[in-house]
């Protein structure tokens, strides 16, 4: 109860049975906890049938992860090294990484089964804390004063 990183409903459940084991029924453990009566009658009647156990979460039920935790730090280590290190030819000439050349890396290492949407490795990213930004693709003029038009902007 006194982990700084515990979570918020961990703490409740928590303080609702060390509340209960003072004395008291679930209205004054409620009112004392600050919840619903209800919500002391689940967590006391769980802790008694599983003990400590019965108080962290229960699986949701929901489709199983696409992808493992493997390739999503793998995907976060790729960023440190050199794109055609990893890939070999298919990264020609490639000096960052790109969002399609990392997901390529990763079907390749063996860490995915199938290709790894650019906005999921985005995602993945952005939880890590990198900061990536897709490779900027610029057009050339075929203008032959091109150049020199740039300079005067």
């Amino acid at each position: 109860m006194r982990a700084r990183n515990a979570p918020k409903s961990l703490d409740q459940r928590a303080r609702i049975i060390l509340t209960a084991a003072e004395g008291g029924d679930d209205y004054e453990v409620a009112e004392r906890v600050g919840c619903d009566h209800r919500t002391v009658r689940k967590w006391i009647e769980r802790f008694n049938a599983q003990g400590l156990a019965g108080l962290s979460d229960a699986p949701r039920p929901g489709a199983p992860r696409k992808y493992s935790e493997r390739a999503r730090l793998e995907a976060v280590a790729l960023l440190s090294r050199d794109p055609q290190e990893v890939l070999g030819a298919k990264a020609q000439g490639r000096t960052s990484w790109t969002l399609p050349l990392l997901a390529e890396a990763l079907l390749e290492g063996g860490y995915t089964d199938r290709l790894v949407p650019g906005s999921v490795l985005h995602r993945w990213l952005h939880q890590a804390g990198v900061r990536f930004k897709q490779a900027k693709r610029w057009l050339h003029s075929t203008d032959p004063r091109f150049e020199e038009k740039k300079g005067r902007s």
